[in-house]
């Protein structure tokens, strides 16, 4: 067995968006695919609002993409769904500050989705690194997509 691809039973992922979009794109991405297929819903926490993004790209994508993508967002609904509640301000708060100190101001989901991994202890799988770089107390698996492998 390949020990790079070994998970304990502790481990979680919080996936973003983009990984799920980077897993639809017909095996381009052969590292990413085996990854996420090999994931039970144990595994993995969802966002509420990586969900809805999901849904809407579902809603408004033409009959090609809709069955492997319904595929995709039934697998998804057997995780476990989180929402972003008062117990994660004053993280996502601490996020924002410390981004703000880096001379960076995000004003996307993507702080939201890091305080998530940090509350939940969760790894956040994404292909998005400049976004969560630097952020204290955030465990990231970082997908390339530029070389379609992990960094």
């Amino acid at each position: 067995m390949n020990t790079t691809m070994m998970k304990t039973k502790s481990k979680r992922y919080l996936i973003d968006t983009n990984i799920y979009t980077n897993y639809l794109k017909d095996n381009q991405h052969h590292q990413l695919n085996k990854f996420i297929d090999s994931l039970n819903a144990q595994e993995v926490i969802v966002s509420s609002f990586v969900l809805l993004e999901l849904l809407t790209f579902y809603r408004n994508s033409p009959e090609n993409i809709k069955k492997p993508l319904m595929g995709l967002i039934a697998k998804i609904m057997k995780a476990e769904i989180v929402d972003f509640n008062h117990n994660d301000l004053s993280v996502c708060l601490d996020v924002r500050s410390e981004l703000v100190k880096q001379g960076r101001t995000n004003r996307s989901l993507d702080p939201m989705l890091a305080t998530l991994a940090i509350t939940h202890d969760c790894i956040l799988v994404t292909a998005n690194k400049k976004d969560f770089i630097g952020i204290p107390n955030l465990k990231t698996k970082l997908y390339s997509q530029q070389f379609q492998r992990w960094e």
